[in-house]
This record gives C-alpha cells, structure tokens and sequence, in this order.
C-alpha cells in the first residue's frame, strides 16, 4: 500500500485518472479538491492506493489534528461522501478491501488518533465491505436524493417526468417563474462570486441559522486550475439583479453535484428555485452528466426534501462509520467538553455521530432517530 506524495504531479494525476474513470465517483475523491479543502483547516491529506495485476484500490482520507486529539476522517468541510474507489476483479473486492482497513487502521494509531470516520459511497454499494472490515462502534445512516438523467430525458432532449409535462406544483412553479423573465447564466467571475457570495449566500445562510462555508474554500473551487473546470456557479438574474445562484461540481460524464445553492428569500415566490434546477438539468444533460445530486437533507421528509422529490428523484443511502480507537480518551473528549465547545474544536470536520457525542449512545442510527435522542 503506498500513499500519495503531493509533490509528485505524475502520482496525483494517476490517481484522480482512476477517480475519473468511474462515473461512480465524486470529485471530492480527488487530489484536486484534497489540495482546495486541505489548505482551509490545514487538514494533512492521507490518499492510500494499492495497484497490482488484478485491481487498483484507492482511498482518500485527512489526517486532522485538534486540541481535544487528532482523527483520520473521509470527509472535511460539506458535501463529502465516498472515500474509496475500486477498479479490478469482482472477486478481488473483499481482499482488497481487508488490506485497505488493515493499513488505514495502522495510519491511524500510527498518528495517535483517537477514531476514525469512513463514508461509504451510494453509488457504488461497499458499506457492507467497510462496516465488515472496519469495525466501526457507531455512525450514521444517510442518504442523497438523486436523478438519472437518462430517465428524466428522453433521446431527444425532452423531460418525461409526468409532473413536468401535466398539471402539477411542478408545473405551475415553473409556468410562473418562466412568466417572470427569469434570466440563466453558466458563466463565472470573481466578481459575480463576490457578489454572490456576500450578498447572497451570506444573508440566506444568516436566515437559515448555519455558518457560511469559507470564502477561500469556495473560491478555490470555482478558481484554482485543478479545479475550475470542474466547477460552475449558475446564476439567475431578475431585471439586471442577481437574485439567486448555485456552485456545482461534477466528474465530467458522471456525478454532479449541486453542491451550495443560495437565493435570495423575497425571489423565492416567484419560482426561482425551480426556474434555476430546471436549466441546471438542461445543462447536465447537454454535457453529457449521468447523475445529479441533491446530496442530503435534514429533517429526512422536510421541505426541501419535498421540493426534491416533486423532481422525481430517487434516495440512495450511504453511511458514516466512525471506529473509536481509544475508547478511554474518546469518553474523556465527550466527558469533559461542551457539545459547542467539540463542534469549535472539529470544525470542518466529521468527529462522530450526535447521538454518541451528546448522549454516549453508540451503534449506527438513521437521522430520524438521531434527531428524536437530539429532542429527548
């Protein structure tokens, strides 16, 4: 098992080659995006490949070191989901897997971490293979709303969605936000990010009661060579006014993801959200996208989770494995420090599950009933 030198540009790139090849694959995989989400919370990037005459294995991980002690996790800032790639031999896949957790495991302890935190990849079904060869002691059950292109359009370009074609809140949604002279563009500057950014995406995350992501990180993504074509930030403008935007991701031919939108609340009635998905989903499928990603949603059945589903889209489920290396200090850290003062000391970061942190309560719990132990 070797892991990657980000010094060597040949190495880097042969490892997001395997990324790239799968559509199963998430951008977030790769060393590009690592080098991006890295550099926010000076994350050490912990990418471990194994390749032989029967398959290629990869993982991408980050090494993070905190005042309450250090963890190895899959998923830094949001959106992160699927840590490790597999291209080989069907029956190979177990193997492979047993020597990935064995050296992941070794790294870990190695650096004195107190747990370890692996996502699994709802595409690519291989939670059961983690959660065999891992071990975890707790987690937390998840899921992404998606849409298979190739069933929402037909060969010519056409949506065969029911509810877009007859009478529907789909429908009328959209009736309405194209009766207002809705304007769409794909192009990004930094000033239109800026914009965004600050008048936007400030205000409705303020509203919502979140912490905004970091300009840098976000900037990173739109701007930084290895990432810039791989990203978009799509607005939507209202009589020369920027009234809403969304920054997407995607594995060209593959997954996209519709990775931080924002709008602004008074242009919400008017159908500026429906009006933006719709020419998002135009746009995938003139480039030639398989998936697109709502990613998650929290409540599980709330309003935007409704929203996502009036699109037809279909829930893939995906898990978190945390595995406690040392149970005696992971107690400690949770015994002695505020749930705020935790979050302050992992921020960016995935330490573990609600319900093992705030209530001791281990085991993998869906996010129903993390949020019924959250209210108990």
């Amino acid at each position: 098992m070797d892991i990657i030198d980000f010094n060597n540009k040949l190495q880097k790139e042969k490892f997001d080659s395997y990324i790239f090849h799968s559509p199963d694959n998430f951008i977030q995989q790769t060393t590009r995006w690592a080098e991006i989400a890295s550099s926010v919370c000076n994350d050490q990037p912990v990418f471990l490949y194994e390749e032989n005459d029967n398959y290629f294995i990869g993982c991408s991980l980050y090494l993070f070191n905190s005042r309450l002690g250090n963890i190895l996790v899959s998923n830094i800032q949001a959106g992160s989901m699927g840590c490790i790639t597999y291209n080989g031999e069907v029956n190979q896949r177990d193997f492979a897997y047993h020597n990935l957790m064995e050296e992941v495991i070794r790294i870990a302890k190695d650096n004195d971490c107190v747990s370890i935190t692996l996502t699994s990849n709802p595409l690519s079904d291989d939670a059961s293979l983690i959660e065999k060869y891992l071990n975890p002691e707790t987690g937390m059950k998840s899921f992404i709303s998606i849409i298979e292109l190739d069933d929402f359009f037909n060969e010519e370009g056409e949506v065969t969605l029911k509810d877009y074609n007859r009478s529907s809140n789909l429908s009328r949604n959209l009736k309405k936000a194209y009766n207002n002279s809705l304007e769409f563009y794909t192009e990004k500057t930094p000033q239109v990010f800026d914009e965004w950014y600050y008048i936007i995406h400030m205000e409705r995350i303020h509203e919502i009661g979140g912490k905004p992501l970091p300009y840098n990180f976000l900037y990173g993504i739109l701007f930084q060579s290895g990432m810039k074509e791989f990203s978009k930030l799509f607005t939507v403008y209202k009589n020369g006014t920027l009234i809403g935007g969304t920054l997407c991701v995607f594995n060209k031919n593959g997954i996209f993801d519709n990775f931080m939108p924002s709008t602004r609340k008074q242009y919400l009635n008017i159908g500026t959200n429906y009006f933006m998905v719709d020419q998002i989903l135009k746009w995938c499928y003139k480039h030639n996208i398989r998936v697109y990603n709502w990613q998650s949603s929290n409540p599980p059945n709330g309003g935007v989770f409704k929203f996502k589903r009036q699109w037809g889209s279909e829930v893939l489920p995906y898990n978190y494995y945390t595995k406690i290396l040392d149970k005696d200090r992971f107690e400690g850290i949770i015994s002695e420090n505020s749930l705020e003062s935790i979050k302050e000391a992992f921020e960016g970061h995935f330490f573990a599950p609600f319900h093992t942190v705030k209530k001791s309560i281990y085991g993998i719990k869906s996010k129903e009933e993390i949020n019924r132990i959250a209210e108990s």
